[in-house]
């Protein structure tokens, strides 16, 4: 018969595996939870290696200081006493002179809003933009579960997820496009739920709201 040729005991527990595997997968729960916890393990390896006090991106930078000075201070500015003597000219990029005062020229949403659970979980938000994106990937995957088929469903989350551009913004969590993207992933989601009416609706649109708070130039597009 056709298993008693060479390798058909191979065929037969590999096509075991690939039957188990997919049976995986119509578990729409499991497997989002899984995938979300993926992403973010490997979304957080550069946050955790990287030094705290170093950034790549001066606009990282800027993020990095004045959401230190909100959570602690409750403030966007910082004083700077050697601006008499260099009469205003002393400021570094995203940051602009006012008097012996820099305050910043970006989007003031990520410092505000990371700055805010910066007062209860310090030092923890170069990780904040990858846990939202992992939620935003548990609600997508779950949200296209319930509209095509689970296998569809994963393979398109699983792309989304480990493409690079979703990962380098994940991982260089102080620039605002990847927060900006989770919050407006998860308010399509919660939009495309009919079964919660308004409640769904005001959340999508507190987190529409939020989404440009970070990055207000995106209403544009």
């Amino acid at each position: 018969g056709t298993w008693n040729i060479p390798g058909s005991e191979w065929r037969r527990t590999f096509f075991k595996r690939m039957k188990y595997i997919f049976s995986f997968i119509d578990q729409p729960m499991k497997v989002g939870a899984m995938l979300a916890l993926g992403f973010f393990m490997i979304a957080s390896i550069y946050p955790w290696k990287a030094p705290r006090s170093v950034w790549d991106s001066p606009d990282e930078n800027a993020n990095a200081v004045l959401i230190r000075e909100f959570g602690s201070r409750g403030r966007l500015f910082l004083s700077e006493p050697l601006q008499t003597l260099a009469e205003g000219r002393l400021a570094p990029r995203s940051f602009r002179a006012r008097g012996d005062l820099l305050v910043p020229v970006g989007f003031l949403g990520l410092p505000v809003i990371y700055g805010t659970f910066h007062r209860f979980l310090p030092e923890l938000f170069p990780f904040f933009t990858a846990a939202i994106l992992a939620v935003a990937l548990l609600t997508w995957h779950h949200f296209l579960a319930g509209k095509v088929s689970k296998q569809f469903a994963f393979f398109a989350t699983s792309l989304f997820a480990f493409h690079p551009a979703t990962l380098y913004y994940a991982s260089r969590g102080l620039l605002p496009n990847g927060a900006f993207l989770a919050l407006a992933m998860i308010a399509i989601t919660l939009l495309g739920d009919k079964t919660r009416g308004r409640l769904a609706l005001f959340g999508s649109g507190v987190l529409i709201g939020l989404a440009l708070f970070i990055r207000a130039s995106e209403v544009i597009w």
